[in-house]
C-alpha cells in the first residue's frame, strides 16, 4: 500500500489542516463525540483526526503508534515498495492535537515492518528485515520523527514477526527460523545483542514459509501474531509450534512450560493481555466466530486446546478481526481493562470491564463511514489514543487517530 511522502502538503514545517480535512474532522467529531454537549475537553486531551492526501487513490496500512514526551504521536505504517512483494516501512510525527508534522519513508533495503512500536527511554523502535539476507534489523525513531541508522540484530534471527517490551526495558521478538523450522522468541537489547533466546519445532513436515510470506504481502492473510511477558519469568508468544498456530508459553528452556494449541490456523487466540498469575483476558477465535474472555485461566504450565477455553461469543465482530487489550490504572489502585477490535459493520469497538470481569461499557467509533482497528495506547495522561483508518465517500482509505480521555470513559461507565 502506498504513502506518500506529500501527506496534505509537501512542507510539514508549516502544516496547516487542508478545508477539505477540516470538514472530514468536524463531520467525524460531530456524528462520534460520545460526550455530553455540556462536557468539553481541551484540543490535546480528546480529538479524532482523518489524515487526508492529495492522491485520492492513496491507500493505508497502519501498524502501530507511540506517544513521545510532549504529548505527540508517532505513527508507523507499511509503504508499497515498488515492484516488490515487501513493504518498506513510513513513519509520521503528529503533534498533541492530532495535525501531521512530519513524514520520512525508509524504503531501502529494510522490509516487512513489525509492531509493537515501542518506546525506551527518548527513543521509539519497531523491527524489520534485510530484503536479501532477511536478517532482523531495529529501526530506532527519535521524538523529533527522525531515524537513526538501522541496528543489525546478532543471533541470525530473520523473519520478525512481533515485537514488545519486557519489564526490564528490554525488546521482546517473535521471529521465524526457515532453515530449521522453529518459532524464535528473543530477548534483545537496544544495541542489536540477544540476551537470551529458545526456538521451538513446527514440525519438519509443516511448511509454514508460504503462509508466512502470505502474512506479510497479502492484507487479507494475516495472522495474530504476538509476543509478551506474564510473570515470575514466563513469556509467551502467539506463533506456530507442533504444526499449528499456537500460544506458547516459555521460560527459555528447552521444551515449552505451557501450551494452548490452536486448529492450524483455522482456531487460537487472537490476542492476550497478562492480569496476574495465570489469568488474562483473551480475544479467542474459532473458524468464523469471535469469543471474549475478560477473565481467565491459561495452562502457562500444562498443554490444552484452544476450543476447551471458549465461551461469551461476540457475534458482533467481523472474522479475522484484529484485536488488542491494554490496561486503564484507576486512582483506587484498581484496573479497568479495554479490549478494541472491529465489528462486522466495520466500527472500531472498545469494551471496557472492571478489574474482576464485570462489563462496564462499550464505545464505538464509526457511522457512515467505516472505521478500521489497527493499535491502541494508553497515553501518559492516562487517556487512549486509538489508529486505524477509515474510507471517506465509502471509497477512499485514510488513517485516523483518536484520543479519548480518561474522563469521557468515566462518563460511559457511569
Amino acid at each position: 500500500m502506498y504513502f506518500p511522502s506529500g501527506l496534505l502538503v509537501s512542507n510539514f514545517k508549516h502544516f496547516k489542516m487542508s478545508i477539505k480535512t477540516l470538514i472530514y474532522s468536524l463531520l467525524v467529531l460531530t456524528l462520534f463525540n460520545a460526550c455530553k454537549e455540556e462536557d468539553s475537553f481541551a484540543p490535546d486531551e480528546s480529538f479524532l483526526r482523518i489524515l487526508d492526501d492529495r492522491d485520492f487513490n492513496a491507500s493505508y496500512d497502519p501498524i502501530g503508534v507511540s506517544e513521545t514526551q510532549d504529548g505527540s504521536a508517532l505513527i508507523l505504517t507499511a509503504v508499497e515498495i515498488p515492484d516488490f512483494s515487501f513493504s518498506g516501512s513510513n513513519v509520521l510525527l503528529v503533534d498533541s492535537i492530532g495535525e501531521v508534522v512530519s513524514s520520512i519513508d525508509l524504503v531501502t533495503d529494510l522490509v516487512a515492518p513489525v509492531g509493537d512500536f515501542i518506546q525506551i527511554g527518548n527513543t521509539h523502535y519497531y523491527a524489520s528485515m534485510n530484503r536479501q539476507s532477511l536478517q532482523v534489523h531495529l529501526i530506532p525513531v527519535s521524538e523529533e520523527g527522525t531515524l537513526g541508522s538501522p541496528i543489525p540484530v546478532n543471533g541470525g534471527l530473520r523473519y520478525p514477526l512481533a515485537l514488545s517490551k519486557t519489564s526490564t526495558n528490554q525488546l521482546l521478538l517473535l521471529s521465524y527460523d526457515p532453515e530449521d523450522r522453529l518459532s524464535v522468541i528473543s530477548i534483545i537489547n537496544t544495541d542489536g545483542s540477544v540476551a537470551q533466546s529458545a526456538g521451538y519445532s513446527i514440525g519438519t513436515a509443516n511448511d509454514v514459509e508460504p503462509i508466512i510470506f502470505n502474512h506479510f504481502t497479502n492484507p487479507f492473510s494475516t495472522l495474530p501474531f504476538f509476543v509478551g511477558e506474564a510473570a515470575n519469568g514466563t513469556y509467551y508468544f502467539n506463533g506456530f509450534f507442533n504444526f499449528t498456530l499456537s500460544l506458547v508459553f516459555t521460560n527459555f528452556g528447552e521444551d515449552p512450560t505451557g501450551v494452548l494449541q490452536g486448529q492450524q490456523t483455522l482456531s487460537g487466540a487472537r490476542s492476550i493481555l497478562h492480569l496476574t498469575g495465570q489469568t488474562f483476558t483473551m480475544m479467542g477465535y474459532q473458524f468464523d466466530e469471535n469469543y471474549l474472555m475478560p477473565q481467565v485461566d491459561l495452562p502457562v504450565n500444562s498443554i490444552e486446546s484452544s476450543v476447551d477455553f471458549f465461551r461469551g461469543q461476540i457475534p458482533e465482530i467481523r472474522p479475522n478481526a484484529p484485536a488488542k487489550s491494554i490496561l486503564m490504572p484507576q486512582g483506587d489502585g484498581t484496573n479497568r481493562v479495554v479490549t478494541v477490535s472491529e465489528t462486522e459493520n466495520r466500527q472500531t469497538i472498545l469494551y471496557i470491564h472492571d478489574d474482576q470481569g464485570a462489563l462496564l461499557g462499550i464505545k464505538l467509533l464509526g457511522s457512515l463511514n467505516p472505521f478500521t482497528f489497527d493499535d491502541i495506547i494508553l497515553t501518559k495522561d492516562e487517556g487512549l489514543l486509538i489508529l486505524g483508518t477509515t474510507f471517506l465517500s465509502s471509497r477512499f482509505e485514510r488513517i485516523y487517530l483518536s484520543k479519548i480521555p480518561a474522563k469521557e470513559i468515566e462518563l460511559l461507565v457511569n
